[in-house]
Parts: C-alpha cells; sequence; structure tokens
C-alpha cells in the first residue's frame, strides 16, 4: 500500500471514530448534521458520494441509526422550520466555525462542486 493510499485510510478511520461536537446533545448534533446536509445539497441532488459524506458526519457526531435515516429524509425535502432550526441551533461563534469547517470538508471530499459559499447562510 503506497503512502498515500495509507493516509487515507487512516483519515476516514478517524474521521468516523469522533467528532468535536460527539458530546453535544443530540438535538444539537442532529441541527448541526442536518444544516452541513443542507449545505451540501444546496446545489441540486443528494448524489451518493454527498450521502456517504452526510453519513460519515452523522457517524462522527454519534448519532444514532434512526436519526441518521430521518436526517437522510429531511435533506431530500427539507422545509422553513428545518432551515430555522438550523439556524437557531448553530447560533454561537465556535459552532459557526465548526460548521463552515465541515461543509468546506464535504466539499473538498465528497463532491468538489459543492461551494461551501452556500453555508454562511446558515450562520
Amino acid at each position: 500500500m503506497d503512502i498515500l493510499s495509507l493516509l487515507e485510510e487512516v483519515q476516514n478511520e478517524s474521521l468516523i471514530l469522533r467528532h468535536p461536537l460527539a458530546e453535544e446533545d443530540i438535538s444539537f448534533s442532529y441541527a448541526y448534521a442536518v444544516g452541513v446536509g443542507l449545505v451540501a445539497v444546496a446545489e441540486g441532488e443528494l448524489s451518493a458520494k454527498r450521502q456517504e459524506g452526510i453519513e460519515k458526519l452523522a457517524a462522527g457526531l454519534s448519532l444514532p441509526e434512526p436519526q441518521i435515516h430521518k436526517l437522510m429524509e429531511v435533506l431530500l425535502a427539507p422545509d422553513k422550520a428545518v432551515v430555522k432550526g438550523v439556524v437557531e441551533t448553530v447560533n454561537q461563534l465556535p459552532w459557526h466555525y465548526l460548521f463552515l469547517l465541515a461543509a468546506q470538508s464535504l466539499a473538498l471530499h465528497h463532491g468538489p462542486e459543492l461551494v461551501a459559499r452556500h453555508a454562511y447562510l446558515l450562520v
């Protein structure tokens, strides 16, 4: 195995293990994941690659499987109440930074056509 593949494998394993917000309340973690997911689908559909990235984020946030399933359903048909809930939840500056970084990471690794410029609309 080459070094680049080894680094990528270790990064993927470490990303799944823990997210800095994994210890937060589940309602916060869920809203955070929804917000990042909304940014991911802002440019169009929820592609398989983007869905994979959102599922990795949700796993890193320690969301239970039913919440991850619900998350995917919400991303397919979001409404104003969902967006308002995300904005109200991610309302502190430290959360803004993490949110923008998560959106950028998702864009870079799970769909380069996604531009993180949409993330600022939610923070």
